[in-house]
């Protein structure tokens, strides 16, 4: 698994080399991600957590990405947003505001219909803020 992710972070980096999209993305992977713990009644961090814990390498990423997703989750919660508009949040930030900082930075986008597949997919909307923040930092 972990090689898998390893590969995945290669091919992330490929896509991802201007500062300004990955500052975009970093920002849209802590509101997504706190939405997400939102819409899973904050359970969904510790099994988030032990899953960067045991796959992804940079221990320090994961703590910062786990961090900034509590300090997102605190910040959310306390506007007492109505579910349908944290799973609107969520829609934009997830899938909708990573593609229009792509095309404002003119960077090409990694996930297309050409290489598109169910763990890609995934894998793209887990590690999404891990690989953003550890490329953001390393650049």
């Amino acid at each position: 698994m972990k090689d898998y992710i390893k590969k995945e972070y290669l091919d992330f980096t490929n896509y991802h080399k201007n500062k300004i999209n990955l500052a975009i993305h970093v920002v849209a992977g802590i509101i997504y991600m706190s939405c997400l713990n939102l819409l899973c009644k904050e359970y969904l961090l510790p099994f988030y957590f032990l899953l960067l814990l045991f796959t992804f390498e940079d221990l320090k990423i994961t703590i910062f990405a786990i961090l900034t997703i509590i300090l997102g989750t605190s910040i959310l919660k306390s506007y007492k947003l109505k579910t349908s508009f944290i799973v609107l949040f969520f829609f934009f930030h997830c899938f909708i505001l990573p593609e229009i900082s792509h095309l404002m930075t003119q960077e090409s986008v990694q996930l297309n219909y050409d290489n598109i597949s169910i763990d890609k997919f995934i894998t793209n909307i887990v590690y999404f803020l891990p690989f953003s923040l550890k490329r953001y930092l390393s650049i």
